[in-house]
């Protein structure tokens, strides 16, 4: 891209693969055509004005692209040489958040776009073609234009969670609307198989048919706000694994590797005062504020600090999963595999103790470790200092200072009688885990005579 460009905001590559067309953030927004035999250098730009967040070539022409953002959708006409001629969509001022070029060439000159306003506009050339139609509430994600075996079909994704299709014959008429997990990012059909990329990480997909009964499944699934903070990897003596993650999205995910699916989903923020006995069902509890408290690490994620993962930890002799948020609680969970197995999410949310929310002022915690042994639990916290619990009861906790940082990691040794532990300004401490606690030098150096195996 061109010096001041910033970054590209849409991108759309032409029919014939003949040409890549792509929008920048510069201060004025440009659209710049690149070769895709040619140079790096673009060979033609179009000032757009408006933000761009979407673009699309025409399904056959290689010279035409439609662009649709802030309060704009136009039509652009490449000469084949160095010019681009954009002809502004007139008849709306709505914002555009997605174009989709009519495949029928009897409507050669026909766009839909998805409005913020969530209703779908019907363009011929750069003018409104008729009544725009109601779609969704909210925002509409995504759209595309298909041919299907029920002719001219238009996928339109909303922001409530539904997508909705149409059947185009010179105008829309829909044939029906279907409630999914989350918001379709994006949408396509191929051999009469409807996919579908939602908000939350999954892709879907479903037969395509006339009454939109057509039975969904779930191809991947994955987080899908901030970052990935925690995983863990699970082998089983009849050597099966199982892998579970979360991140800033407050879902804890178990998957099976070989499978490449997940298995079951568990809740960060699943409630904390259950009994250990407690089979039952617990209410979720949603956190009002948004953004990570005070102390808690950064992110751009839209969820609240006590919905954010930090860490996790397991142990196979407890079954037992230490899960830390952002605010520096943990929550101790016994984890059932024959519900995770079976897809219940009641296999990741038993809850047998929660840590440190009595704490004032707990910082969040990067690290966490259970010994070999299972007798102990150890958590690294951005306050400095290393929590040893006791896994019996989860009641009873050492703590083992000496770092000048936050604890960035830490490891058991094979015997459980050493922790080596890691922080901020890089100082590597060793504690011998006798009663009391107390720091050693490395018990694996060639000056000491014990000899220490790590776990990791």
């Amino acid at each position: 891209m061109p010096k001041g460009a910033r970054l590209v905001t849409a991108i759309s590559i032409s029919a014939n693969n003949k040409y890549i067309v792509a929008a920048d953030a510069s201060e004025k927004i440009f659209a710049h055509i690149f070769k895709i035999d040619g140079s790096k250098n673009p060979i033609a730009d179009v000032q757009i004005g408006q933000k761009v967040v979407h673009m699309n070539f025409h399904p056959v022409n290689d010279n035409r692209f439609a662009t649709a953002g802030a309060k704009h959708m136009s039509i652009c006409e490449f000469d084949g040489a160095k010019t681009i001629k954009k002809q502004a969509g007139t008849g709306t001022t709505e914002s555009q958040c997605s174009a989709a070029w009519i495949n029928n060439q009897k409507f050669s000159d026909d766009i839909i776009t998805g409005g913020n306003d969530g209703k779908l506009y019907h363009w011929t050339n750069n003018k409104l073609n008729g009544k725009a139609v109601d779609n969704s509430k909210g925002p509409i994600q995504s759209v595309a234009a298909r041919e299907s075996k029920l002719g001219e079909l238009i996928l339109a994704g909303g922001n409530d969670k539904t997508i909705t299709v149409y059947k185009f014959e010179g105008k829309l008429a829909k044939l029906w609307s279907l409630a999914v997990d989350a918001a379709p990012r994006s949408l396509d059909l191929h051999n009469e198989i409807l996919l579908m990329a939602l908000k939350n990480g999954s892709i879907v997909e479903m037969p395509m048919t006339a009454d939109g009964k057509g039975t969904p499944n779930t191809v991947m699934t994955s987080h899908c706000d901030g970052e990935l903070w925690a995983c863990e990897c699970i082998t089983f003596e009849d050597g099966s694994m199982r892998l579970i993650t979360s991140s800033d999205d407050g879902r804890i995910l178990a998957y099976d590797p070989l499978t490449r699916k997940v298995l079951a989903e568990g809740d960060v923020t699943v409630a904390a005062k259950a009994d250990e006995d407690d089979g039952k069902k617990k209410k979720k509890k949603k956190a009002k504020s948004k953004g990570s408290a005070k102390g808690g690490a950064s992110t751009q994620a839209k969820t609240a600090a006590i919905e954010q993962c930090r860490s996790i930890a397991y142990d196979h002799s407890l079954k037992h999963l230490a899960v830390a948020n952002n605010l520096g609680h943990v929550t101790i969970r016994v984890v059932d595999w024959e519900l995770v197995d079976a897809g219940d999410e009641n296999g990741l949310n038993k809850i047998k103790a929660t840590l440190f929310k009595a704490v004032k002022g707990a910082e969040w915690i990067e690290a966490m470790h259970y010994s070999p042994c299972g007798k102990s639990l150890a958590v690294g916290s951005h306050d400095n200092t290393i929590y040893v619990a006791d896994t019996k009861t989860y009641k009873k906790i050492r703590k083992l200072t000496g770092h000048s940082s936050f604890i960035t990691s830490l490891d058991w040794s094979d015997d459980s009688k050493y922790l080596r532990t890691n922080c901020g300004a890089y100082e590597l401490l060793f504690f011998n885990m006798s009663q009391p606690a107390k720091k050693e030098r490395d018990p694996s150096g060639a000056s000491n005579t014990v000899k220490t195996i790590w776990e990791d």
